[in-house]
Formats: C-alpha cells, structure tokens, sequence
C-alpha cells in the first residue's frame, strides 16, 4: 500500500502501536505464567486465559495489518508465468474481490457471533470475560480488510497497466 493521507499514517501507527503492545502483553503473560508455575509452583489465576484472548487478537489483527502491506504468504506460482500486465491487474482485482467477499463473511459471521455473547452473556472460566471480547477481532479484522481492499482496487485501476 502506498504512502496515504494523514489520517490513514496515523490509523496505521496506531494499528502497530496495538500489535507491539498485544505481542509484548503476550510475552509477558507467557513468561509470568511459566514463572508462576515452576518457580512458585502454582499457577497464576487467568493469566493462561489473557494469553489466549491477547494470542486471537494479535492473529486477526496481525493478518489485516500484513494483508495491508500485502505481507502475507502467497503462491505465485500463476502470476509469474502470466507476462500480459492486463491479463495480471485482472487477476489481481479478482483476487481483492475474493478478500472484499471474505471480509464480508468475517464481518456478517464474527458481529452475528459478538452479538450472540453480547446477549446472552457466556462467561470466560476463569476471568469471568465476556466471551464477546474472543469474537470481537473476527468483525473488527473484516472491517480492516474490506476498506484496504477497496483501496487496493483503487490504487490497482489507477496503474493502467503498470505492474506493480
């Protein structure tokens, strides 16, 4: 994704701000956890738990923020064999439709979820959180995509013909 407005740097910081402090929660519940349980020899009350729920939010959101600077993983085993640049803007517009369509599923399917806990309040074990906060990065992480791939599809038609 090429350097955007203001705003769009500003959400983008915040986003990294979010994940270091997600990962370095993680770790550090991690290692207080292994403390807890063969220095001390008990286990520390929840910490297992705020691990987990800290391990989702960083897998979901960490997936969006590397899709926005199309770090992912890919097979480019089709594109690098397709010489015609029309032939490959095509083929990478239909590859955003099918994250627009992904993300759409993620937002319909992770709110009707969100929604369902919020409701009917199902408790975590041991920390006694609601269950929504494990579902809340599914929607959250399908907003994210949806709106970069409409600015993938932006920047893709703008390119006439330019690769990438």
């Amino acid at each position: 994704m090429k350097k955007g407005n203001n705003q769009g740097n500003i959400f983008l910081r915040f986003f990294q701000v979010i994940l270091v402090i997600l990962l370095l929660a993680t770790v550090v519940l991690t290692l207080a956890q292994v403390f807890s349980r063969y220095v001390i020899q008990q286990n520390a009350r929840g910490v297992e738990e705020l691990a987990r729920l800290s391990v989702v939010w960083i897998s979901f959101l960490g997936a969006s923020y590397a899709y926005i600077f199309e770090e992912l993983i890919t097979v480019d085993i089709l594109t690098t064999r397709i010489s015609n640049k029309k032939v490959l803007k095509v083929l990478r517009l239909g590859i955003i439709l099918i994250v627009i369509l992904v993300s759409l599923i993620m937002m319909y399917n992770g709110m009707s979820y969100v929604l369902r806990y919020w409701v009917f309040p199902d408790l975590s074990t041991s920390l006694l959180l609601p269950r929504s906060l494990f579902f809340l990065p599914i929607p959250i992480s399908g907003i994210i995509l949806f709106f970069a791939s409409i600015v993938k599809i932006v920047e893709t038609l703008k390119n006439k013909g330019e690769q990438e």
